[in-house]
């Protein structure tokens, strides 16, 4: 599965460790909290509750704010 790493503007393989995964479990495997980023699957927002395949696409993109 291929990840996009917006903060690194990088595209990372991620190897699935059983057919499918929780978002939450590769998540925790690549030490990224859920508090500042928004999950894209498939060109859709999604929550880390969702089941991705190898097949998916996936984005984490980043949250900014300021004042």
């Amino acid at each position: 599965m291929k990840i996009y790493l917006e903060k690194e503007d990088k595209t990372i393989n991620f190897k699935l460790l059983k057919k499918k995964m929780i978002l939450k479990e590769i998540l925790d495997e690549l030490n990224i909290s859920t508090n500042s980023i928004i999950l894209v699957k498939n060109d859709k927002i999604t929550l880390d509750d969702s089941v991705v395949e190898e097949s998916d696409d996936l984005k984490i993109l980043s949250v900014v704010s300021g004042g």
